[in-house]
């Protein structure tokens, strides 16, 4: 009798000896943070050429190449999601900076821009401008748990007392924001809590929606983070620009 792998370790030896998961995917966890960070992903890369964008993904593969005109090292690296693959290509002091993270099964966050050359208008690559962790994301409070309050609907007494337990039960660094009604040409209010806060998990989710309904939680984003540009590709972008 042996104990049973972690799901990691058992998903990542799915994959090397079946070239596919089987029992699960190394996203499912991060199903409603996947979600929250859309619209993008792997199959839709063809419909944004030339376009920025985050991909929630897992690296499957990660191969390293050398230049044939300057000798320089770079990355090309697959990914997947839950609708495909992707392929990802990093260069220069990008790939210098970003390599480590982009190690083989790593769950991360890609920011970049799709090609938009015509060789690749079926299957375009993404050229890497930043990635990280993707518990980064989750752990740093750039999400936040919203739940939808109906004007209209009658909520047991005891269904934010739950709701509080909830956050208890699982700690984060999630603000709570209370959407009151729904957007109908204007904004809805929202209203945040000063002193809960939780973690942005499906566990958490799923929680709170057998509280308020299935419909009436989600994970949205809270904090639009800002990657600062290499002050060497600042000032060529000016000079290219002519300022």
């Amino acid at each position: 009798n042996v104990p049973e792998w972690p799901e990691p370790d058992l998903l990542a030896r799915e994959k090397a000896s079946l070239g596919f998961f089987i029992s699960g995917h190394p996203l499912d966890r991060y199903r409603e943070v996947v979600r929250a960070l859309g619209p993008a992903n792997s199959r839709a890369l063809a419909e944004r050429p030339g376009q920025s964008v985050e991909l929630p993904c897992v690296v499957t593969s990660v191969t390293r190449q050398i230049s044939k005109k300057n000798n320089q090292e770079w990355g090309k690296i697959t990914v997947e999601d839950f609708e495909g693959t992707a392929t990802i290509l990093a260069f220069r002091e990008t790939w210098q900076t970003f390599k480590e993270i982009l190690a083989q099964d790593a769950v991360v966050l890609i920011r970049g821009k799709v090609s938009s050359n015509e060789r690749d208008e079926e299957d375009p690559p993404v050229f890497l401008d930043h990635a990280r962790l993707l518990d980064e994301v989750t752990e740093g409070g750039e999400l936040a748990l919203q739940i939808e309050i109906d004007l209209e609907a009658e909520y047991r007494d005891e269904a934010f007392a739950k709701a509080r337990q909830v956050f208890l039960a699982h700690p984060g660094e999630s603000p709570i924001w209370l959407q009151v009604g729904r957007d109908n040409g204007e904004p809805a209010p929202k209203l945040r809590s000063k002193t809960l806060k939780a973690k942005p998990d499906s566990e958490t989710v799923e929680a709170l929606q057998e509280i308020f309904g299935s419909g009436a939680v989600r994970l949205i984003r809270a904090i639009i983070p800002v990657v600062e540009e290499d002050p060497r590709e600042f000032w060529r972008n000016k000079a290219r620009n002519g300022g």
